[in-house]
């Protein structure tokens, strides 16, 4: 008489049939064996999952349905669906956090290594890499704490190194170095938390793409999107079919509050993640501006990173951008910023009466500015910048100041400036142009960057747009640059005005932050004497 391990096996192959009698060659023992050992691949294997994870997963203690039936999350159900389709090498999932997105992982690593998983295949092998060690290794520990919790037997879990091992595969969770996984072979390997990683990642991501060629496999991304270039461009590359990318994310200018905004990017709300929670962290940060960004990148699922600052927060902004400018009136304040052969030259212009801010630059035509784009990671921005009359290409492959100033004294139209401030460490750079050009405006070289002119300006600025004074009205260069800032407190607390990333562009901000601190520091003051450039002789 067959063994109900037989039967079982043998009830199953059949409803893969379609119901049909096996033919008796089907019926051997050594194909019965063979079929225990490599199951047949279900039809739709992320729902199959989802069924089994109900059926024999529990929520680990911890959390608030512990003890439960395990239910995957919809979104994380539909993603595995289409990252296992055929022909797909890349799957990313971008999704804000606390949405179980690594309890899905977990389950789907379970699936694979459980006796009765319904992934399981003889020999799988799965690597884990994440931003660092630690990271990785709270994966690892979701995978205990589930199988503990469901009482899986012939799972084990190595601390040292990291493993998690059945007679059915291995999973091993990678150091973020760059030659991780590069000596192994794997079915599938997790990017965790692709949207943190910095630039220096990318030889990790391409190695672990890399170990999955000799068995065909796929690059699995789990994160949020972050600030990275890697989970950038794994989202601008959503329509190469060998890519599949589910994006839940906030609309760019929603506010802070938008119930429908908290849905797009946490598609667990109100289940797993707690609309209270939502509603008391948006409040914190609408009150306090530092914290937005943070809430902004974990919880609204938008590109930027939580753990750094922009010089002002974006809705703060975009409420000044908002109001039609003001007229040209009162003194003028002008900012000025130097750029080398790759980053741009720029000029703010500030009337403190009325709070109207301008701003403009130029770079090298040489590359072009959509070279340029790519290049600096922002896609056709430049372009559009030029389009809107905000930035010129001009020269060769650096910019020369004699002729940007003089598109400047065109653009301000015959309008004297109080005061022309430009940073003091090109000082000699920036008094020969104005001297060659044959302008001649009261200066003032100031000392941007850390220190007490520097600390002073960002301040002014911050408080200018807090307090919304500032009128830059939709002026993309200014926006651009705003928004690749970030504000780095010294030892002391002093703001530091840094650039977001290597290749950002913020000079059209830099010009800004002096102009309007003049503007703001000695608008409502007596009038003061001040240095003045003597034209060069004829």
């Amino acid at each position: 008489m067959p063994s109900a391990e037989y039967m079982r096996a043998y009830r199953a192959r059949r409803k893969a049939n379609g119901g049909k009698r096996l033919t008796a060659i089907a019926e051997t023992p050594a194909v019965v064996d063979n079929w225990l050992k490599n199951p047949p691949r279900p039809r739709k294997p992320a729902a199959a999952l989802a069924r089994w994870a109900k059926a024999n997963l529990k929520v680990p203690p911890g959390h608030a349905n512990a003890g439960k039936a395990l239910v995957l999350p919809r979104y994380a159900v539909e993603f595995l669906e289409d990252a296992l389709a055929p022909g797909i090498r890349e799957a990313g999932c971008f999704v804000g956090r606390k949405n179980a997105k690594s309890a899905a992982i977990a389950v789907f690593i379970l699936g694979h290594l459980a006796d009765n998983g319904p992934l399981r295949r003889q020999g799988w092998r799965c690597g884990v890499a994440s931003v660092n060690r630690e990271k990785a290794g709270e994966l690892w520990q979701q995978c205990e704490d589930i199988a503990t919790a469901s009482g899986l037997a012939g799972i084990t879990f190595g601390k040292v190194p990291r493993v998690v091992r059945s007679d059915w595969g291995r999973v091993d969770f990678l150091s973020a170095d760059k030659t991780a996984g590069h000596a192994s072979g794997f079915d599938i390997c997790v990017a965790d938390e692709l949207g943190l990683f910095p630039e220096r990642g990318r030889a990790l991501v391409s190695g672990l793409l890399s170990s999955t060629s000799a068995r065909d496999g796929r690059l699995f991304a789990i994160s949020i999107v972050g600030d990275s270039p890697l989970s950038r461009e794994l989202i601008e590359r959503r329509e190469d079919p060998a890519v599949i990318v589910h994006l839940h994310q906030a609309p760019p200018d929603c506010a802070l509050d938008d119930p429908a905004a908290w849905k797009a990017s946490n598609p667990t709300l109100g289940t797993v993640k707690s609309r209270a929670y939502m509603e008391d962290m948006a409040r914190r940060a609408r009150d306090n501006p530092n914290t937005a960004s943070e809430f902004r990148g974990h919880d609204l699922n938008q590109p930027v990173s939580p753990s750094r600052t922009p010089i002002v927060d974006l809705d703060h902004w975009s409420v000044c951008a908002a109001y039609e400018q003001p007229p040209r009136a009162g003194k003028l304040y002008v900012g000025i910023d130097l750029g080398g052969s790759r980053s741009l030259t720029a000029a703010a212009f500030y009337w403190p009466e009325t709070g109207r801010l301008e701003a403009y630059g130029a770079c090298g035509a040489v590359p072009s500015l959509a070279e340029r784009g790519e290049a600096d990671g922002i896609g056709e921005r430049y372009v559009r910048m030029a389009e809107r009359g905000e930035l010129r290409a001009m020269g060769g492959r650096t910019t020369p100041v004699q002729g940007f100033l003089a598109w400047i004294v065109e653009l301000l139209a015959g309008e004297r400036p109080e005061l022309v401030l430009a940073d003091r460490y090109r000082q000699e750079e920036a008094q020969d142009a104005l001297s060659l050009a044959g302008i001649i405006w009261p200066h003032e070289w100031r000392g941007s960057g850390a220190g007490p002119h520097g600390f002073a300006d960002v301040r002014a600025f911050q408080k200018a747009i807090y307090d919304k004074r500032l009128r830059p009205g939709f002026n993309l260069f200014l926006e651009s640059a705003v928004a690749e800032s970030v504000i780095e407190p010294d030892k002391n607390d002093n703001p530091v005005l840094e650039k977001r990333k290597q290749n950002s562009r913020i000079d059209a901000l830099s010009a800004a932050i002096l102009a309007v601190g003049a503007g703001e520091r000695l608008a409502y003051r007596p009038a003061r004497r001040v240095a003045h450039i003597p034209l060069q002789a004829a």
